[in-house]
């Protein structure tokens, strides 16, 4: 069912599933005055009142105005979602309710600033215990491991993902998750994954892949390491290419990323060179060469193997920095 509470709030309605759009600039008076036109009934008016005002408890003064928002209530087998949307500002709640309590996990993302929390509620509203995680607090009490929010914070937005209730990828983004589309575990440690970004077949056909660098424990994309087999050989760039983002730098993630798949490239097919050949562009790449047993070595630079940049009619341009090279050896 598809209708109109206003000229403005636009209500979508269909079995288990209650879409509400608020525009930008209403009142919270004035919205609350139309929500009593809608064709529901008060338990579920009085539920939209009170998402709102968890989203800001700001807007209960009848002066402010509310943002545009989307209100979603959606129940999905023994799920119910609500959820609000403001743009890239989102408070999901998820719950799920049991014979003797109602166990409740819920997920705010503000200004790129995130709060999951963890509820368990008695049937006659008494809240039992709160477990919270955030990006900005640091306090103890109460609060949860990153490995446990992030795994619950996963679950849940797998959920909405695979069942398609609604599109997700923003917070995936935001908590900087991996997708469920993209979670293609090809090897892994006891701390990182290298994932595929698309589903591969037979990886060691690939004579090229570039993979997500994952952390295990919180599913965060870290980074990102790729390789490129070349009949003629590797470029004065090498044939490994890595990069771990710069909040998760100086954990040896990149050292671990490169042991991994020098480990998964003695299977591949290619049969060239398989050695790993990386061009020593910074002391960073440098440690990374070394420890995976990289050893320096001579290299000629040819019009083949360079890019137009580094040479000028066929020879080095006298000002290039010619980057040293080290081989790792499959």
């Amino acid at each position: 069912m598809f209708g109109k509470l206003s000229k403005e709030i636009i209500i979508h309605k269909n079995n288990d599933f209650l879409k509400i759009e608020i525009p930008k600039g209403y009142s919270f008076g004035k919205f609350s005055n139309a929500l009593k036109n809608l064709n529901i009934d008060d338990e579920l008016k009085r539920k939209i009142i009170g998402l709102v005002f968890k989203y800001d408890f700001n807007i209960v003064n009848e002066n402010k105005k509310i943002p545009a928002l989307e209100i979603y209530f959606i129940n999905n087998n023994n799920t119910s979602y609500e959820i609000i949307k403001e743009n890239n500002d989102n408070l999901l709640i998820s719950k799920i309710i049991m014979s003797d309590q109602i166990y409740e996990t819920s997920i705010e993302i503000k200004n790129n600033n995130y709060l999951i929390s963890n509820l368990i509620h008695e049937l006659n509203g008494s809240t039992k215990t709160i477990k919270t995680y955030s990006s900005v607090d640091n306090e103890t009490t109460g609060k949860m491991r990153k490995e446990d929010a992030f795994c619950i914070a996963k679950n849940f937005l797998d959920d909405l993902f695979i069942n398609n209730i609604i599109n997700v990828n923003n917070l995936y983004k935001n908590l900087n998750i991996v997708t469920e589309d993209k979670y293609n575990p090809v090897i892994s440690d006891d701390v990182i994954s290298l994932c595929s970004i698309t589903k591969i077949k037979n990886i060691n056909d690939r004579k090229f892949c570039n993979f997500n660098i994952i952390l295990n424990a919180t599913y965060e994309v870290i980074g990102d390491i790729s390789f490129n087999y070349n009949e003629s050989g590797p470029s004065e760039l090498g044939n490994v290419m890595y990069n771990i983002k710069e909040n998760y730098r100086n954990n040896r993630y990149c050292t671990k990323a490169l042991a991994l798949l020098k480990k998964l490239l003695k299977d591949n097919n290619f049969d060239g060179d398989k050695n790993l050949y990386i061009a020593a562009i910074n002391e960073y790449s440098v440690r990374v060469a070394k420890a995976n047993g990289g050893v320096e070595i001579p290299y000629k630079y040819t019009d083949e193997n360079c890019g137009d940049d580094l040479f000028d009619e066929g020879t080095i341009k006298e000002e290039q920095e010619v980057p040293t090279m080290f081989k790792i050896n499959i």
